[in-house]
């Protein structure tokens, strides 16, 4: 059959390495994000699908977890010295992906919201938004290794009452890595 790879022709790749143009990505990642003094391990999911050229629309989620130890008036009235806590942040944009070949950047931007803490009566959500670059390490057809690095900003009214050291807007930085299979 035309096309088809065989024992004697295997498949096509390009001059700079294999072709990576999927329809749809999954990309798993690991890293750090940087809020005030909270230094939270993270771990998430994105997918993302291929719009119009190289731009990518995506939509994911991640779990964000830090140890933060009590204040000693805090540790001594409840008894406990330091806490967990979790953020499951989602967020919403783009990424256009450039260049062809073993190596392909990205640059984008998406919006950012988290349940943060709650009361009796309601939940908090920060909100805010974020640029993005990052670098795609192809190792063939469907399969990439990431490097992603964000910055920017978000807020809500009620971080104070997490951790008084906390103001209700802020930056964050955000570190991670992790592996992309394309579909």
């Amino acid at each position: 059959m035309a096309g088809m790879p065989t024992a004697h022709h295997p498949p096509a790749h390009h001059a700079h390495g294999p072709e990576y143009h999927d329809a749809f990505e999954v990309s798993v990642r690991g890293g750090y994000c940087q809020y005030y003094s909270f230094g939270f391990r993270t771990v998430g999911l994105e997918v993302s699908a291929r719009a119009v050229a190289d731009l990518h629309p995506l939509i994911g989620t991640e779990v964000y977890v830090v140890r933060r130890i009590n204040p000693p008036d805090v540790a001594l009235s409840t008894g406990v010295y330091n806490d967990w806590e979790t953020l499951v942040p989602v967020n919403v944009g783009a990424i256009y992906k450039f260049g062809e070949g073993q190596f392909q950047p990205n640059a984008g931007a998406d919006l950012v919201f988290a349940d943060y803490t709650h009361d009796d009566t309601r939940h908090y959500i920060a909100a805010g938004g974020r640029v993005r670059g990052g670098l795609d390490i192809v190792f063939s057809d469907h399969l990439a290794a990431n490097i992603n690095a964000a910055i920017g900003a978000w807020s809500g009214s009620q971080w104070e009452t997490v951790d008084r050291h906390l103001h209700n807007a802020g930056l964050i930085a955000q570190g991670s890595a992790g592996l992309v299979v394309g579909f």
